[in-house]
């Protein structure tokens, strides 16, 4: 099949849904903000074809996604918990929640400021 004609193919539910969480995954590390997520995701849901939602990821690394944060493991400079809360580089800044839910739990580093924002869902902080 040519990608004209896998371009005219309508989109399922579930092609919307995953174009969704790329985009929130996106936003959560920065490479969206609020405005383009916003925009991106209203597309995302109203795209009938696979053509229509193809452009909304392109430039997002979706094809090859990194192992996400909680998974790295990052040793604490003096091998104690305190190190990973009180202070140091955090691993990630903050979660999004849209319709759905996030956790944070493993080993990770706690950073001064972590920015949270939920939107019918909710966010779990396991230190």
């Amino acid at each position: 099949m040519t990608d004209d004609a896998r371009a005219e193919l309508r989109a399922s539910d579930a092609d919307r849904d995953r174009v969704a969480e790329v985009l929130r995954d996106a936003l959560a590390e920065g490479r969206l903000d609020m405005g383009e997520f916003e925009e991106r995701l209203e597309a995302a849901y109203r795209a009938r074809t696979y053509g229509e939602l193809a452009p909304l990821t392109r430039d997002l690394p979706a094809g090859a996604p990194a192992a996400p944060v909680s998974f790295v493991k990052r040793p604490a400079p003096d091998g104690g918990w305190e190190s990973r809360i009180v202070g140091g580089e955090g691993s990630s800044s903050g979660g999004v929640a849209i319709l759905s839910g996030f956790e944070r739990k493993g080993r990770w580093t706690m950073p001064r400021r972590f920015n949270c924002f939920t939107f019918m869902g909710g966010g779990e902080i396991d230190l």
